[in-house]
């Protein structure tokens, strides 16, 4: 396990699963903000990595850079 699905997995067992996070897109763009962790799933290794599925929603107002 890596320090962000650490921290990740910290996050989504919280009570109140809120965080700061910055969203990139390949080739379009940023989104930036705080959001809450609505579902987090980890699946089987493929090659060495884990995978995930992450379900967010914005807790606010969200950035775009």
């Amino acid at each position: 396990e890596s320090a962000q699905e650490g921290r990740l997995n910290t996050i989504a067992t919280a009570a109140d699963p809120v965080a700061n996070f910055q969203i990139v897109v390949p080739d379009f763009g940023a989104y930036s903000g705080e959001f809450r962790v609505t579902s987090l799933e980890f699946g089987g290794e493929t090659e060495g990595a884990t995978t995930f599925s992450l379900s967010l929603e914005s807790n606010g107002t969200i950035a775009y850079a």
